[in-house]
């Protein structure tokens, strides 16, 4: 009995009080509530005469909160909490709420009883069913729930038949009665036929079997056409207003013209009529006015308001209206579109061709009707997104031709990308559109060509331009010398072995430009920088030698110049970067934990930022400055010959358009990435042992080589 009754309670439970429901009501979407509840909660909500069902969303109108009243009662539940009230809680006794607390039930009469009025009860009615609440069984329970109600007409009885020409259930004293003549069926039959109604509608629910995706689908639809058809009776009531107003606006200017020709009329006809009293008016002013009384004259009286206007014969006021504005209103404020002509499900996306980082691609949505055939509607809303967002950038005016469009975008890194493509807020047939991008295919032109000195088979190391483009430099280890050339490949200066022990140069590997014509030397196993003019070739500055300490060098390898003039040199073998000042004084040096032991073989820096090639470790570190300290942020690369993976990486270079470029030793080849650290591309052909590299103005890239001599990339 205790969960059957449990289980009743559950389900005539309030989703908003959370408790038993009480005067029920079921709202148009079928979902149930307390009256109560539903006009506490029409109350609170922000809509006027809006009832928001809590668990669907759907909209109930209503006009005021006593239109509560006239929602449907669940009869049904009405019964339940009928019968859970004999059981549960406070029970009244059906004949006074004055009484104690009921403790029996009539059967016969439907009704609970204090104890005294089952006494009285007793005396006068000894063949009703009474027993006591506490005595009550789970039979009886579904026995009063479940029972016919009683006859309006005849309340002792209970309803037993349907009349067919009254259309109304009754009692069988009714039937004596009213119903004799009338054609009438049991109750049982009627709820048969009721059945079988209720039976075929619930088979075609059950045949509507969507899916949750189509679910979604059809509710986007509906949820669509409700926004549209709210749109449009707004469009459909500003438009409306503002006919209105400028045939108002019109109206007020006609009526205007109108009143200035009847303001002519009239005061024609009160010259005609006045015209001797304002005669005699002005002689008297004129020879008995005094000259005081002259000030107080209204000119105006005697001169604008009598000046005659002769109006010809044939003149004449006549409105004549505008036939083909009246055309225009009578062919209504415009039509009203039911339909979308753009069919999403039959229009698809594709791809033009093979994308490419750094390339521009094209992505074509072809628009279509529900029967296939290609369509152009300028009031389709084409969206597209291409995901992750980051890696992609995306034209935002789109190219329309016939059901075409094309949407121009450039993917910034290589990899997979998703294409998602809506026509009118929904995703059209093959969206999401998955698709691959290729690496950014960079390639060999050919030989740097220098004249007056043959460095094809050398191991060249460091390679740099200076800011303006003039001059290059390269730094050669195999015979211990740097070379210094104009853009045309000419030979400038040769910075070699010759000369002082001091100005001697051992294989040297990093280089830099301090100013236009001052070149920082990496002299890597004298375990020192020198600096050279490359216009005299003279050594300006040396420092560093060998050593641990601040300032002292073991085989330095990159060096860079930043924007504010400081050197920055890969101590290779002491595992640090040493920072120094322009003219050489040590500032600071940073590197990894112990554990963590780094070999630098290239630093750059960009906006605040050092990157620092790692070529044991495989491993570009991008390292921030915090508290004057450069700390590591993150990486890029690792060890491997898959794209974006490093093996034994050397120089750096920032190219024109923002992205780092890596000299790949170990996997003979140049790789492109973001500088965030997302691989965008490579080069195709084998460079063999590339060192550095270093960027022209023009985005052209040079590559010094250990056998090949100066490769041009582009």
């Amino acid at each position: 009995m205790k969960s059957f009754v449990d289980d009743l309670k559950k389900e005539v439970q309030c989703p908003l009080c959370n408790d038993t429901l009480t005067e029920p009501k079921i709202l148009p979407c079928f979902h149930i509530f307390c009256k109560s509840c539903i006009k506490k909660h029409a109350k609170l909500i922000e809509e006027v005469n809006i009832f928001k069902c809590p668990k669907c969303k759907s909209e109930t109108p209503l006009q005021e909160t006593s239109c509560i009243e006239d929602l449907q009662p669940c009869l049904v539940y009405e019964r339940i909490v009928k019968g859970l009230a004999l059981v549960k809680g406070k029970k009244v006794c059906s004949v006074s709420k004055s009484h104690s607390s009921a403790s029996w039930y009539c059967f016969d009469c439907d009704r609970s009883m204090c104890v005294e009025c089952e006494k009285n009860h007793s005396l006068f009615i000894k063949d009703h069913k009474v027993v006591r609440l506490a005595d009550l069984k789970k039979e009886d329970l579904e026995f009063i729930i479940t029972r016919e109600n009683p006859c309006k007409t005849h309340s002792p009885h209970r309803l037993e038949l349907f009349c067919e020409d009254c259309e109304d259930m009754i009692c069988v004293t009714c039937w004596k009665d009213d119903h004799k003549d009338h054609k009438t069926m049991s109750l049982d039959k009627f709820a048969s036929i009721k059945k079988d109604v209720l039976s075929k509608h619930l088979q075609v629910l059950e045949h509507l079997r969507l899916d949750d995706k189509e679910k979604q689908q059809q509710e986007k639809i509906a949820t669509t056409i409700k926004q549209q058809g709210e749109k449009a009776k707004t469009e459909v009531k500003e438009k409306t207003e503002k006919i209105i107003e400028i045939l108002r606006e019109s109206e007020r200017e006609l009526l205007r013209q109108i009143d200035e020709k009847l303001d002519t009329a009239t005061t024609n006809l009160n010259v005609i009529h006045h015209i001797p009293a304002v005669k005699e008016h002005i002689k008297n002013v004129m020879e008995r006015g005094l000259a005081s009384e002259m000030m107080n004259i209204q000119e105006t009286q005697c001169s604008e308001k009598f000046i005659f206007n002769h109006i010809p014969l044939s003149y004449r006021v006549e409105f004549i209206p505008n036939e083909q504005l009246v055309q225009e209103v009578n062919s209504g404020l415009g039509e009203l579109l039911t339909c979308l002509k753009t069919d999403y499900r039959k229009s698809t996306v594709e791809m033009k061709s093979e994308i490419e980082a750094l390339k521009k691609g094209k992505l074509v949505c072809i628009t279509k009707t529900s029967t296939g055939e290609r369509n152009h509607d300028p009031r389709d809303v084409i969206d597209v997104q291409i995901k992750p967002e980051e890696n992609v950038k995306i034209e935002k005016n789109y190219l329309t031709t016939n059901g075409k469009v094309e949407v121009e975008f450039m993917a910034k890194v290589a990899g997979r990308l998703t294409a998602e493509v809506q026509v009118n807020g929904n995703p059209v047939s093959n969206s999401p559109l998955v698709f691959n991008v290729k690496p950014q295919e960079m390639r060999t032109t050919g030989q740097f060509n220098t004249k007056g000195v043959n460095i094809e088979s050398s191991n060249l190391t460091g390679i740099v331009f200076n800011r303006d483009n003039s001059r290059i430099a390269v730094a050669n280890r195999s015979s211990d010398c740097v070379h210094v050339f104009t853009t045309d490949g000419s030979l400038l200066l040769t910075y070699s072995s010759q000369g002082s022990a001091q100005a001697r140069l051992s294989r040297p590997v990093g280089l830099a430009f301090l100013n236009d014509t001052d070149l920082v030397i990496a002299d890597s196993w004298n375990h020192r920088l020198c600096i050279v003019n490359t216009t005299t070739g003279t050594l300006v500055k040396t420092f560093g030698n060998q050593g641990n300490g601040d300032g002292e060098f073991r085989k330095p390898w990159g060096v860079h110049v930043d924007d504010d003039g400081n050197i920055i040199a890969c101590d290779t073998d002491n595992h640090r970067v040493q920072v120094f000042t322009r003219d050489g004084d040590y500032q600071y040096q940073f590197g990894l934990t112990t554990q963590d032991k780094f070999t630098p073989s290239d630093v750059i820096t960009h906006d605040g930022l050092f990157y620092v090639s790692d070529y044991n470790n495989h491993v570009i570190h991008v390292l921030e400055k915090k508290n004057k300290v450069p700390t590591r942020i993150s990486t890029i690369g690792g060890k491997g010959s898959a794209d974006g993976q490093l093996n034994r990486p050397m120089g750096l270079a920032i190219d024109n358009d923002h992205h780092l470029l890596v000299c790949d030793n170990g996997n003979n080849r140049v790789q492109k990435f973001t500088l965030d650290g997302r691989f965008v591309g490579r080069t195709c052909d084998v460079i063999n042992n590339p060192k550095y590299i270093t960027v022209l103005k023009d985005g052209q890239l040079l590559v010094s080589t250990g056998d090949s001599g100066v490769l041009c990339v582009k």
